[in-house]
């Protein structure tokens, strides 16, 4: 099955593989994320495998100074899939933040990388490095309010191998335009292409998409001041 993260190469690729960084001169990795999985969404709305209440929504935390664990108080929301953080509110864009096992917070920690885990029930985070006082550090998470998929970018979406094409393309046509950059006729061809194959497939009987379970994502932050224990090492 084809991940998430390889059609956010494939985007990536067709719009002229633009450096990680703000519009519209680049083309960061969570704009991408969120064209991705918005066009997924309109394809499962379109084969009845979701309603509208299925969008990828986030949540702000602003962390205290001195703590590396807290409450999520996410409500029914399902486990996080992607995060960022500024580290300043003067910051002109977040840095992403990798989603780990609470068992490998310590060795992010110890490799000077930006990391959460998020563990427990009622949800709870911890972090691989401790906000300073004065500090202004605010978290944001990302998450799919179904019930039954993380979206995360190692998963591959609800939908079937062979329309997972028509996605990237729609992503990548979305992706160019907030670039001000022209479709193009070639692009725009293989969409039309797709769009009616997919609406012909929607109406056949008895289609499913399946999903399966993932927690990583492969973006490293910068050093920041990590958790150490009293005696030596870290968390």
């Amino acid at each position: 099955m084809t991940t998430r993260s390889r059609l956010s190469s494939g985007v990536r690729t067709l719009c002229g593989d633009p450096a990680d960084e703000p519009l519209p001169n680049g083309l960061p990795e969570h704009v991408i994320y969120e064209v991705l999985t918005g066009v997924e969404t309109s394809m499962l709305i379109d084969v009845n495998l979701s309603d509208q209440n299925r969008r990828v929504v986030s949540k702000s935390i602003t962390l205290q100074p001195n703590s590396y664990d807290f409450a999520v108080n996410a409500g029914n929301l399902s486990v996080p899939s992607f995060a960022e953080v500024r580290l300043d509110p003067s910051d002109a864009w977040p840095m992403p933040v990798d989603i780990v096992n609470r068992a490998s917070i310590g060795r992010a920690g110890e490799d000077g990388r930006m990391a959460v885990a998020f563990y427990g029930n009622p949800l709870r985070a911890a972090l691989s490095w401790i906000p300073q006082a004065g500090e202004r550090h605010v978290l944001t998470i990302w998450y799919d309010r179904t019930v039954d998929t993380d979206g995360a970018l190692s998963d591959s979406p609800p939908i079937e191998d062979a329309y997972t094409e028509h996605l990237k393309l729609q992503a990548a046509a979305q992706c160019r335009e907030l670039m001000k950059l022209d479709v193009g006729e070639v692009l725009a061809a293989r969409i039309r292409k797709g769009e009616t194959q997919w609406q012909r497939y929607t109406r056949m009987n008895g289609q499913q998409g399946v999903v399966k379970k993932s927690s990583s994502h492969p973006r490293a932050g910068r050093r920041v001041t990590r958790f150490q224990r009293t005696g030596g090492g870290y968390l």
